[in-house]
């Protein structure tokens, strides 16, 4: 038993060291030694029209900011569109939205008398945008959250690359603000300093960036296709949709976009755990593009998204070949038996303890973080597999000056 218990545990951390490290190291070796295919689309005077869309539910305390940062755009007034939708939000969003798009022809308002979730809003929103720009090649999308906030020239820099008629979509680059020692935000924020940098590998290696964050993302208006009703990750679906149609998704790290970091352990989980649920739905939706993986977008899919969703997977293999290996004789085994129910069980418990006296040990919370997250990932999957009836969900509560 412990030589099956060495193969399972060591199969199982293979792939787990594969799709975080080993991949991720591959991608830089690649552009290292290969031209991008990606060409840089100049600055042009006829640059395409922008609509940008935003759902919101109660986000009385960022909206205001967020429509100055809009506002302050470098775009030009004629060429830019802004549409928002309260999604039946009960504190004061209405009431700054209407004030604010009084008298103004670029600026549109959709008031939702009950909710609709935030692609059903998107949705609402896109008809009016094509109905006043049509979903010609110079017409794009910009969807975005209320609490990321743009610098003046995001809209412009991701605007550029529709020069280029291969690319569907192209991402920003958001940057978490309001790091502290305690709580999670360093641990998420290192996480997403590595997401960043592996999409913008995959965008210029092959224009095959594995999905947008979300938070502010141009796609052409001709590409947008409707969200499913209860699909949860509207993004990734949308990007795949992209892909699907033989377009290509890239980020820019150029255009910078910000965002308050959450603090709280509970929110943060709540959130990690729908977006789970919602990969799920997606992972089954989309296998044409991943299973069999004889293509480089199938290689790409199934390298950086599936083989870490899997990952609660990987990591009980780990812990059940951990046990298994613990049952024989050899001591190289039990040594490896120990050492993994270190990590499974006495790291959380040694970081909650070290907390508690006010010591913050990043490679610890890292750790922690790590499983953390995957324990998120497995309530996902459970979500999923007992059904999702709906879209609709409260935004994560996060650190309200972004821009600090």
């Amino acid at each position: 038993m412990d030589n099956v218990g060495f193969f399972l545990f060591s199969l199982a951390a293979l792939l787990m060291c594969y799709t975080y490290a080993l991949y991720p190291f591959l991608l830089q070796q690649l552009y290292k030694h290969r031209k991008s295919r990606l060409q840089e689309s100049p600055s042009q005077d006829d640059m395409p029209r922008v609509s940008v869309l935003m759902s919101v539910y109660n986000e009385a305390l960022v909206l205001p900011q967020k429509l100055l940062a809009l506002e302050a755009q470098d775009y030009s007034g004629e060429f830019l569109d802004i549409y928002i939708g309260s999604d039946a939000s009960t504190d004061q969003s209405n009431a700054i939205l209407q004030e604010w798009s009084a008298g103004d022809s670029n600026r549109h308002i959709y008031l939702s008398e009950g909710r609709m979730g935030k692609p059903g809003m998107i949705d609402r929103l896109a008809d009016m945008a094509i109905r006043r720009r049509g979903r010609g090649a110079d017409h794009i999308f910009i969807l975005t959250d209320a609490s990321v906030m743009p610098e003046p020239e995001t809209i412009s820099r991701l605007a550029r690359h529709f020069g280029d008629s291969r690319i569907g979509l192209v991402d920003a680059h958001l940057v978490h603000t309001g790091m502290r020692k305690a709580g999670i935000s360093r641990s998420e924020n290192t996480y997403i300093t590595s997401e960043v940098w592996t999409k913008y590998l995959e965008g210029r290696l092959w224009q095959l960036m594995m999905g947008p964050f979300g938070g502010f993302f141009a796609i052409r208006a001709g590409l947008f296709t409707r969200v499913p009703s209860n699909f949860l990750v509207d993004d990734f679906f949308l990007c795949m949709q992209v892909l699907r149609q033989g377009a290509g998704a890239i980020s820019d790290l150029e255009a910078v976009c910000r965002e308050g970091v959450s603090h709280e352990l509970g929110e943060e989980f709540r959130r990690k755990a729908r977006i789970s649920a919602g990969n799920f739905q997606n992972m089954f939706f989309f296998k044409d593009l991943w299973w069999p993986p004889i293509t480089t977008r199938a290689f790409v899919l199934l390298s950086h998204k599936i083989l870490r969703w899997l990952g609660p997977f990987w990591l009980a293999g780990m812990l059940l070949g951990t046990i298994l290996m613990g049952t024989g004789s050899n001591n190289f085994y039990q040594g490896l038996f120990f050492f993994g129910l270190f990590v499974f069980f006495g790291i959380p418990l040694l970081h909650r303890i070290l907390r508690y006296f006010g010591w913050h040990l990043k490679l610890l919370a890292d750790m922690h973080y790590f499983l953390w997250m995957h324990l998120a990932l497995l309530k996902g999957f459970l979500k999923y597999l007992y059904g999702i009836k709906s879209n609709v969900w409260k935004p994560t509560r996060r650190d309200q000056h972004p821009t600090q």
